[in-house]
């Protein structure tokens, strides 16, 4: 319906992503998105309103995207992004250029509605179990601390230490 991948093939993407990262030593990061604002709407606008929230919200994410990131969602109002060649810092550029994207958007900034972000780099070692928990527990902290931002799973997205792990 939103023109994101699906679970199925995040779960395929991700995991092609791990062993890459285990090969090739390429950096990719694990950016788990859950809209804020977006519940309020849809219970007081209706689905429809929701659903075209959800189909602006990945147009606006994808616009702001290299060709080579992907875009999933996960379910409900959350999204999965796969930022290749990507750290920590460039995933804090990204988060921003997205924000920024979305408070220009008439629909989205017409309803108020944002997102906060849980981030995990990818490693050797890491698991889809392991990486989207971790993902979840940043992003529970961003969304805890304050809504709009994004906190790494080993660092907060200006850099200071997070308890998230």
């Amino acid at each position: 319906m939103t023109g994101a991948g699906n679970r199925l093939l995040l779960s395929e993407t991700l995991q092609r992503a791990i062993v890459t990262k285990q090969r090739a030593k390429l950096d990719t990061m694990l950016l788990l998105l859950d809209l804020d604002g977006f519940k309020q709407v849809n219970d007081s606008q209706g689905h429809l309103v929701g659903d075209a929230i959800l189909k602006r919200f990945v147009e606006v994410v994808k616009a702001q995207l290299r060709g080579y990131d992907s875009l999933f969602r996960y379910g409900g109002d959350e999204f999965v992004l796969l930022l290749q060649e990507a750290n920590e810092n460039s995933a804090g550029q990204v988060f921003t250029r997205i924000q920024r994207a979305l408070q220009q958007d008439k629909l989205l900034s017409q309803h108020k509605v944002g997102f906060s972000g849980g981030a995990v780099a990818i490693r050797d070692q890491s698991d889809e179990r392991s990486l989207m928990a971790q993902a979840d527990q940043a992003l529970y902290l961003a969304k805890r601390s304050s809504k709009g931002v994004m906190k790494f799973a080993q660092r907060s997205c200006n850099g200071s230490e997070s308890s998230a792990s």
